[in-house]
């Protein structure tokens, strides 16, 4: 079977998941969603990564609170420091979203999984993921 030439992003996408795993071990795919979002578009309005990562405003505003630091009023656990907001200055019900110093080394680290796939290593193989018990397509490339 040839290899398919997604597999360096899988590759990388499962190095970026097995990171978040080991450094908080209960990252959401919302919070991911929402921090590669904000990788991508630093200084998005909370209204506009909502739209980006097609959750609700609530959704995304929780998310962001979840990712932020926990000195930060309206923080929720587990406050993970990676994200801040700031409201605009001329606008005090509008609030943007930003990376913090962690939030912007770990997206650095996403892009350098991404730009070099010989760095994104497969983490943890499922102990039932064996030729005996693998999909039938599967089967055939272990």
């Amino acid at each position: 079977m040839p290899a398919s030439q997604f597999a360096p992003s899988r590759n990388a996408l499962v190095a970026i998941v097995g990171l978040l795993d080991e450094a908080y071990g209960d990252f959401s795919l919302n919070e991911l969603a929402t921090l590669l979002a904000v990788c991508e578009h630093e200084g998005l309005s909370v209204t506009s990564v909502a739209r980006v990562c097609r959750f609700t405003e609530a959704t995304a505003s929780r998310t962001i609170r979840r990712l932020a630091p926990r000195d930060m009023p309206g923080a929720l656990r587990p406050a993970r420091g990676l994200l801040t907001l700031a409201r605009a200055p001329n606008d005090n019900r509008s609030r943007y979203v930003f990376l913090t110093p962690e939030g912007r080394a770990l997206c650095e680290t996403f892009d350098a999984l991404v730009a070099d796939p010989s760095r994104a290593r497969l983490v943890h193989v499922d102990a039932r993921l064996t030729p005996d018990h693998a999909p039938p397509d599967l089967a055939a490339t272990i």
